[in-house]
């Protein structure tokens, strides 16, 4: 099944980390078993970003605001002005007066980016942009910020996905009960079919008890006078 946009881009970006195995050096260990001190090898392991691309934000911004649409306008400042915490603290219409849009403008690109798990509205005049989209600071200081961003509700988590976990369920709901009605046909003709084979045994038993009263009778069957 073809994904939906709307929550394709936080779906494809679903493994930013990767454990990476780093060679520390060397140790000497006494070994257990044979009481002999031998040299070990000793790695460490970590947690480590990856799946991403550099980009230099103050340098892609003002090229996609040549493009003109406002809708691009209102995401620039958005993420011009996170905190440390990848949290916006603006009101929309803070958001309208410092992009320069209007604020029905700032509404819908505000709620397509929910939709698409951009961002969630943790309170309101408070966002959070998704960590696992964009993040400054380090790869620990990412976990801790995603970790809180999963606890959000974001706006009961998207319209548009609910729609279509909705729209899966229907189309479902509608198979399951194809399936059902033509069971409950097939129960119907085996039922038929059982009745008529019970009704012909039924009365092959008639028959078969008639005449075995006829054969059995001390006069024989009797003749037409």
């Amino acid at each position: 099944m073809k994904k939906n946009k709307t929550y394709d881009i936080a779906d494809r970006l679903n493994k930013t980390t990767t454990k990476k195995t780093k060679v520390v050096g060397t140790q000497k260990y006494i070994n257990a078993t044979t009481g002999e001190v031998e040299d070990m090898l000793v790695t460490q392991v970590k947690d480590a970003d990856c799946n991403f691309t550099k980009v230099f934000m103050y340098a892609l911004l003002p090229q996609l605001e040549l493009i003109g649409n406002k809708k691009i306008a209102v995401c620039k400042w958005i993420i011009e002005h996170l905190d440390s915490k990848n949290t916006l603290l603006a009101t929309i219409e803070d958001i309208s007066e410092g992009a320069n849009v209007s604020v029905r403008t700032v509404q819908t690109t505000v709620k397509q980016l929910v939709d698409c798990d951009f961002l969630r509205r943790k309170a309101n005049g408070v966002y959070v942009i998704n960590p696992e989209i964009m993040f400054k600071g380090s790869s620990g200081a990412r976990a801790n910020i995603l970790l809180q961003y999963s606890t959000i509700d974001s706006d009961a988590a998207s319209s548009t996905v609910k729609k279509l976990q909705l729209k899966e369920l229907e189309k479902s709901a509608g198979r399951l009960n194809k399936r059902a009605e033509k069971l409950r046909e097939e129960i119907r003709n085996l039922d038929i079919e059982d009745v008529v084979a019970d009704e012909i045994k039924r009365q092959g038993s008639k028959k078969k008890t008639v005449s075995d009263a006829v054969e059995g009778s001390p006069q024989g069957p009797s003749e037409s006078t």
